[in-house]
């Protein structure tokens, strides 16, 4: 989950070196631990981003045993809860990290110069701004 790269530099430079895509849970980073987030606010992902991270995409890691019945870890509430508690745009980050996790997939489909390739990625942003558009956010 990357948290550690708001406090080493070092692991900072080595993912953005190896272009390391970062999948962000953030319920499942929640707790009481110096390991993780003491809030929803307090955790990097806007950081991550600032510095150029490869944030791909917002996951419910483990929709059994993290968060609560009022903090389920849907995907969709993983979405409002980096917009509403952790400061990410919906129009500009929300996308990009979108984009990412489709770029960082191992869907064959995706990776290389194909038509079939630029036509899915395309398709796909393209379904990403028409949500977007529908509900206010470009």
């Amino acid at each position: 989950h990357a948290l550690i790269l708001e406090k080493s530099d070092l692991a900072l430079r080595c993912v953005l070196a190896a272009n390391v895509a970062i999948e962000v849970c953030i319920t499942s980073n929640l707790g009481d631990s110096k390991s993780k987030c003491p809030t929803y606010s307090a955790h990097p992902v806007r950081y991550m981003l600032d510095q150029g991270v490869r944030v791909a995409g917002f996951n419910s890691d483990n929709l059994l045993l993290s968060g609560t019945l009022d903090m389920a870890p849907t995907p969709t509430a993983e979405v409002s809860r980096a917009v509403l508690e952790c400061g990410l745009s919906m129009n500009i980050d929300v996308r990009r990290v979108l984009t990412n996790a489709l770029f960082a997939s191992f869907d064959s489909r995706v990776s290389g110069d194909s038509e079939e390739a630029k036509l899915y990625r395309h398709t796909f942003t393209e379904q990403v701004d028409i949500v977007l558009k529908k509900f206010g956010f470009t």
